[in-house]
């Protein structure tokens, strides 16, 4: 694959969200079968397998961010990330009301 083919299946596969929480979210899915998953203003990120089993995926993204975190609702937090990752290897829009 060209650095341009890459680059054009990034930008198909990039997600701008606002959480519940207010946290800006960028979830990017790679060439290589797993997506990485960005709050900036936590200055946390991680990159996940999405071969992974959804339990999987969440205790990957839980421990992350209490790793990350020394307050706030990890939990809380993990729930409403998770739902922007589709099983079938595709990134799915999804918005907070």
């Amino acid at each position: 694959m060209s650095n341009k083919d890459w680059r054009s299946k990034m930008m198909n596969t990039f997600i701008e969200e606002v959480l519940e929480s207010g946290h800006k979210i960028f979830i990017l899915q790679t060439p290589y079968q797993s997506v990485v998953i960005s709050i900036p203003k936590l200055n946390w990120s991680t990159e996940i397998s999405l071969s992974l089993c959804e339990e999987s995926k969440y205790d990957h993204i839980l421990s992350s961010l209490i790793f990350q975190m020394y307050e706030g609702n990890c939990t809380q937090l993990t729930q409403q990330i998770l739902p922007l990752i589709h099983t079938n290897n595709t990134l799915k829009q999804f918005t907070y009301n």
